[in-house]
């Protein structure tokens, strides 16, 4: 079975695909950049669900 070519396929797609059907080199830069930006977030987000954890602990410390 061989891979369609961009020609063949609906608009979008076509337009992240060469015409061999392989991703167009400058959306693999994109798709990376999204990608790294997730992780970014994810980390971000587990620093802050982290800091909320410590002061939630700090508060239940102080009730008497």
């Amino acid at each position: 079975m061989s891979t369609p070519g961009a020609k063949d396929l609906p608009s979008p797609l076509a337009r992240v695909l060469d015409q061999s059907g392989r991703l167009d080199p400058q959306w693999i830069d994109v798709l990376q950049s999204l990608v790294d930006e997730v992780r970014s977030l994810r980390a971000l987000t587990k620093a802050q669900q982290a800091t909320l954890d410590d002061h939630e602990q700090r508060i239940t410390d102080l009730e008497p």
